[in-house]
């Protein structure tokens, strides 16, 4: 009985172990980076003048009509139009203080969105899973490392590599 069991964990051992590997590496987001950085520069211009906008994802918005921000479905298409573009089907996400006004939440978040994510890979649920992809800020709070594709969490936590500037490669990890 044991010896049908053992095939089975170590399936299931290789199998988590190649999904936490599975994300781009770091070298594949610097190059899509160069390539695509207009688009990833108009897609934080766009999300930092629509104060109250939380998320653009695939499928959905925050808040969920995204008009009680005064953003238009013609704008949510272009944002979903450029995430395309990037690689980014999880769009984007960063949240402001009109955020927390639209649901009279007390805030201590700043009025200009900072950080700025856009994840281009994301992997199992936002309490246990992982992410990886640009993250546009000016004041991170994360530790930068000098290669992402070499962290080995052993807990929840974030991890940026910069780039230049404001912009920076991230790896969240949820444990």
């Amino acid at each position: 009985m044991i010896a049908r069991l053992i095939p089975l964990f170590v399936a299931a051992f290789l199998g988590c172990d190649a999904a936490l590997g599975s994300h781009p590496r770091d070298a594949e987001l610097l190059e899509r980076f160069r390539t695509h950085r207009a688009e990833l520069e108009q897609l934080v211009r766009m999300f930092q003048e629509d104060a109250g906008l939380g998320r653009v994802g695939a499928t959905f918005t925050r808040p969920e009509d995204p008009g009680r921000v005064g953003v238009t479905e013609q704008r949510i298409a272009e944002y979903r139009r450029l995430c395309a573009a990037v690689g980014a089907p999880d769009c984007i996400e960063g949240y402001d203080a009109a955020y927390d006004r639209l649901y009279e939440a007390k805030s201590s978040r700043a009025e200009a969105k900072d950080p700025i994510w856009v994840p281009v890979s994301s992997q199992g649920l936002a309490v246990s899973g992982s992410s990886k992809g640009f993250v546009y800020s000016t004041n991170p709070s994360f530790p930068v490392v000098d290669d992402l594709d070499r962290v080995t969490p052993t807990r929840s936590g974030t991890w940026l590599r910069r780039i230049e500037g404001p912009w920076h490669l991230y790896y969240d990890f949820e444990d």
